[in-house]
């Protein structure tokens, strides 16, 4: 919970982000080794978002979504950390092909006030110039 709460909200204001990305990493290793899932599933979302926001290699990022995604399906720890962890690969689909990948699930009604997809349609609106 320590790691949550100071490189969640803290640590990102002092520390660089690379070490913060770094130690989502580590404290999610932590997690699913004492068997809290639901602070595993914090750190990996807190990862991935700021793996985004440092601008990494999207080939990788969505390579590593595709291990936690089958990960996930396997394991199934965590519906909320499978939907997010889909909404990202999305994304990363999306900004990698450059189509008009929908990410528009089929209840849209459930999704909206759902808002890393709010965040991530208006990541690929800005990228495809639609500011």
């Amino acid at each position: 919970m320590i790691y949550h709460l100071y490189y969640g909200y803290v640590g990102i204001w002092f520390e660089p982000i690379q070490a913060v990305i770094d130690m989502h990493h580590k404290a999610f290793g932590i997690g699913y080794q004492v068997g809290n899932v639901s602070v595993a599933a914090l750190h990996k979302m807190f990862y991935v978002i700021r793996k985004f926001y440092v601008g990494s290699n999207l080939v990788q990022l969505k390579e590593e979504l595709e291990h936690e995604l089958m990960s996930e399906e396997y394991h199934c720890s965590s519906p909320i950390l499978s939907m997010k962890l889909n909404l990202f690969y999305n994304a990363v689909l999306r900004l990698i092909s450059g189509d008009e990948i929908t990410s528009l699930p089929q209840e849209p009604e459930v999704y909206d006030g759902e808002l890393s997809f709010v965040a991530i349609e208006m990541v690929h609106l800005t990228y495809k110039g639609h500011f």
